[in-house]
């Protein structure tokens, strides 16, 4: 009988028989090998044997918690200054009127005081950061996220656009041509 012997038509190597060889299928060609850009779980087999992440997740612990891997310690994000104030930058600041009205449409936000503007922190001032920026601080209300996206909204719908816009001169051919 042909059919009841060894594999006839056996796709690996016969020298390959009985060693710790793990042969898997991809379903696609792997895109990236940045742990940045890379989100499919093939790309992940080459990019565990090239990263080590500093972050894992918790295996057991529901919701998911994050514990260090190659880190030495999980970093804690600061979104406020000392005094406990949520800092927000903004390309340009409020003027007093704006200012008022803020207090006035977001003071459930506010957990004590009101909003005001804010000088650069000493870190940002030592690293460069962001100095030419304007700053609003208050003491946030850390269950209305939802609100604060909405003072967000608002600060942007407050940036002021030029009434008269002129649209620059059209190429001449000659500009066009040019090969830069």
């Amino acid at each position: 009988m042909g059919g009841c012997g060894g594999p006839w038509n056996n796709p690996y190597p016969a020298r390959e028989r009985g060693q710790n060889i793990l042969y898997s299928a991809f379903v696609e060609r792997p895109k990236h090998f940045d742990p940045v850009q890379s989100y499919a779980e093939n790309e992940y087999v080459f990019i565990a044997q090239i990263y080590m992440p500093p972050l894992q997740y918790h295996y057991f612990k529901r919701p998911y918690e994050l514990i260090p891997f190659s880190a030495t310690e999980v970093p804690r994000a600061q979104l406020f200054d000392a005094g406990g104030r949520l800092i927000l930058r903004l390309v340009r600041g409020p003027d007093d009127a704006q200012l008022e009205e803020l207090n006035r449409e977001f003071a459930d936000i506010v957990v004590e005081g009101r909003i005001e503007r804010a000088v650069p922190a000493p870190p940002e001032i030592s690293d460069a950061d962001a100095l030419d920026t304007d700053r609003i601080a208050f003491v946030f209300d850390r269950r209305q996220f939802g609100r604060l996206r909405q003072m967000i909204d608002h600060l942007n719908d407050l940036v002021v656009t030029p009434e008269t816009f002129e649209l620059p001169e059209p190429m001449t051919e000659e500009q066009a041509e040019r090969p830069w």
